[in-house]
C-alpha cells in the first residue's frame, strides 16, 4: 500500500512538473522586444514588416511618450521624404532677408513629423510591431500608410500566436462583472485579459497580485485556486467598477 502510495505521489509530481515546464509563461522575452523611450525601429513599405535593423529601412521612426495623463506613444519619422516642387514654381525670397543676420540666413532645421499609435507601448514579434492600449486591454498591428498609423485589430488565433499557451478571457464573458474560470490541479496556467466591449479600464490593476508586469498589466498566472479583484486603485465606484476572476481547480477539462 506504501509502494502504491508513493507511486501516485511520483506520478502527481511528475505531472505537476511536466504542465509547470510546459505551460509555464515568461513575459521577459516579450518585454525585451518592447520599443523604449529613443529607440528606433525601421519600416519596409512593400513587406509592412519592422525591425531595429535599419540599414535597409525604407522608414525610421524614434519612439517617443507623451507627455500628461494615458501615456501614450508618439512616433517621430526620422527621414521623411522631400516634398515635390514643381518647375513652375518660384522660390520666393525672404522680405527680410536685407536685414537678417548671416546666422538667421542659414536654412533652419526642418521639423520631423510625428504620429501617434493610440497605443501605450509596443513590441516586435517576427518583424510586426504589435501595440497594445492597456486602457482598452486591446492588441493591435501596427502598419504605416505614409500619413498615418494604421491599427489593425489582431484575432484571436494571432494572440494565441503571439501568447502560446495563455487562455483568453473576453470581458463580453463575464456576468455582473464576475466570471469563474477552472483550470487543472498541479497544472499553472496562464490568462490574458482582452476587451471586446466598449468599456474603458483606464489605470486598471490587479490587486494584491505579485506577478503582475509593469507592461502586460492584462496577463496574469495562476497555479492554486484563488480570486483575482482588477480594479482601479481598489475602487468598487459603480463609474468604475472591478472585474472579480474566480479560479477554481477541477479534474475535468472545462470550455
Amino acid at each position: 500500500m506504501k509502494k502504491i502510495i508513493l507511486l501516485i505521489l511520483a506520478i502527481l509530481t511528475l505531472n505537476c512538473a511536466y504542465a509547470t515546464s510546459n505551460t509555464e509563461y515568461r513575459l521577459n522575452d516579450m518585454t525585451s522586444n518592447i520599443i523604449g523611450e529613443g529607440d528606433q525601429v525601421g519600416y519596409k513599405k512593400e513587406t509592412k514588416k519592422w525591425s531595429k535593423e535599419l540599414s535597409d529601412a525604407d522608414l525610421i521612426f524614434t519612439k517617443h511618450w507623451t507627455t500628461g495623463s494615458g501615456g501614450f506613444s508618439l512616433y517621430e519619422l526620422e527621414n521623411p521624404p522631400e516634398p515635390e516642387v514643381k518647375p513652375e514654381q518660384d522660390v520666393k525670397q525672404d522680405p527680410n532677408a536685407a536685414t537678417m543676420t548671416p546666422e538667421e540666413k542659414l536654412p533652419r532645421e526642418k521639423e520631423k513629423p510625428q504620429y501617434e499609435t493610440d497605443t501605450n507601448f509596443e513590441f516586435l514579434c517576427h518583424n510586426r510591431l504589435i501595440g497594445c492600449n492597456i486602457h482598452k486591454l486591446q492588441l493591435y498591428r501596427l502598419h504605416f500608410d505614409g500619413t498615418q498609423f494604421i491599427r489593425q485589430p489582431i484575432s484571436d488565433e494571432k494572440i494565441k500566436a503571439h501568447f502560446p499557451g495563455a487562455e483568453i478571457i473576453k470581458v463580453s464573458q463575464f456576468k455582473n462583472n464576475e466570471i469563474t474560470l477552472y483550470k487543472p490541479f498541479f497544472k499553472k496556467q496562464t490568462y490574458i485579459l482582452i476587451n471586446d466591449t466598449d468599456r474603458l479600464f483606464y489605470k486598471y490593476f490587479f490587486e494584491d497580485y505579485v506577478g503582475e508586469n509593469n507592461f502586460f498589466r492584462n496577463i496574469f498566472e495562476i497555479r492554486l485556486p484563488r480570486t483575482l479583484i482588477y480594479s482601479h486603485f481598489k475602487s468598487t465606484d459603480p463609474a468604475t467598477p472591478p472585474l472579480i476572476i474566480h479560479i477554481k481547480g477541477t479534474v475535468f477539462k472545462h470550455h
